[in-house]
């Protein structure tokens, strides 16, 4: 039996999260789950973390010796036949310094000469959207805090557009890519081997619970969002180049500083509506429709 790799990428918000939890409950020999692990804390070392951390950190010369550990890794559980399943969602989020196409491009240099199939689940974009901008809330600018039209035009959106993302895998040179829809990881069970693509699993039963659910009001697209404090204004580049510059960061009273910021409220936490502009939800839904038409083609 011939092994392989397989990178499910997410995006998040695509029951990513339920199928790691599931598939770290497997017990095969030849099968590999080598994490994302749930929780998180758990996943510090783990196969799918060096993976990530190496696309993310870019072309820095330190980086060498890791990516020749890692692939020497990875190689000896592949010729040894297991099947190496990652899952992991960062790889489609956008990260300063480190876009999507930049992690997805150092992903195939580390795994070039090794059998890779490359999995993508994929969603509606209307749901999917609007929980993933709860999710990451906290962490993202104040524009796009206020606003959730610009973060669906913003870069981090693009993890929904499932067309552009297919278009940066396979120019990165990815050529085995499976889709699997969301709505056959929400029915509760799936065959592994279906999941997988290889015959040995086939009748492996994977069985998937709801995990990481948003908070959501009487409908998917209203969320729960949490309030917005001052010290989101420091998230913005230009504040970061000169708290960087200048080294602001090192001064003594920098924490109780921010500490002080946080606690100055510029709206409160509130319910809303969460809708994605029509421009942008007419493109998402054509792209994401094609797909699930092709998902349907496979699997005929």
């Amino acid at each position: 039996m011939s092994g392989q790799i397989i990178c499910h990428l997410g995006p998040p918000k695509t029951a990513t999260t339920s199928l790691q939890v599931a598939l770290n409950s497997l017990s095969n020999p030849n099968f590999l789950f080598a994490g994302a692990f749930q929780p998180r804390e758990l996943n510090v070392g783990s196969l799918s973390q060096r993976l990530h951390d190496i696309c993310a950190r870019g072309k820095i010369e330190c980086l060498q010796t890791d990516q020749v550990n890692l692939k020497h890794d990875l190689t000896v559980h592949v010729a040894s036949g297991k099947t190496v399943f990652i899952s992991e969602e960062m790889f489609l989020v956008h990260q300063d310094g480190a876009s999507i196409e930049d992690k997805v491009n150092a992903l195939k240099d580390v795994v070039i000469d090794l059998p890779c199939q490359i999995i993508l689940t994929v969603r509606d974009p209307k749901f999917s959207l609007p929980s993933y901008f709860q999710e990451i809330f906290n962490s993202l600018p104040f524009r796009l805090q206020s606003d959730f039209s610009a973060f669906c035009r913003d870069h981090r959106a693009i993890c929904y557009d499932y067309e552009e993302l297919l278009r940066i895998i396979r120019e990165a040179g990815f050529t085995d890519v499976k889709l699997i829809d969301f709505d056959l990881l929400s029915v509760g069970c799936i065959d592994l081997g279906e999941l997988t693509s290889r015959d040995e699993y086939i009748g492996t039963s994977l069985c998937i619970e709801k995990h990481n659910s948003g908070n959501t009001g009487r409908a998917p697209t209203i969320r729960k969002l949490p309030s917005i404090s001052l010290k989101s204004i420091g998230r913005t580049h230009s504040i970061q180049r000169i708290v960087d510059n200048l080294g602001i960061r090192r001064w003594s009273g920098y924490p109780r500083f921010v500490s002080f910021i946080d606690r100055i409220v510029l709206r409160k936490a509130r319910t809303t509506d969460l809708r994605i502009p029509s421009d942008v939800a007419e493109r998402l839904d054509a792209g994401y429709q094609r797909i699930r038409k092709q998902i349907h083609k496979e699997n005929v």
